[in-house]
């Protein structure tokens, strides 16, 4: 079951720890809903409206699509937390608009 919803996103700077690189619009990763980093990890693909990439440090507003959400999984709610993966290291956080 596929799942679209939109958040707000930073991407941390280099200096915080995040990528050196900006991402474009059709980036896939991974995406953890909550307080922290002990919840379930989902492969989204994230697209944005504007501008054309998005660099370290950078926020915008950006539509997230899974595309293997499981059933037993629960839709992340309006406002809830969500940190972007890229292996193990944080490169983003946001919220659930």
């Amino acid at each position: 079951m596929a799942v679209r919803f939109d958040g707000d996103l930073r991407l941390l700077t280099t200096a915080e720890g995040g990528r050196e690189t900006p991402l474009a619009s059709g980036y896939r990763s991974l995406v953890r809903f909550g307080a922290d980093d002990s919840e379930r990890a989902w492969g989204v693909e994230i697209t944005f409206d504007a501008p054309a990439a998005l660099a370290p440090g950078e926020s915008a507003e950006v539509h997230l699509w899974s595309w293997a959400w499981d059933e037993s999984g629960t839709a992340p709610q309006v406002g809830t937390r969500m940190f972007l993966y890229e292996g193990a290291r944080i490169v983003g956080t946001g919220t659930v608009r």
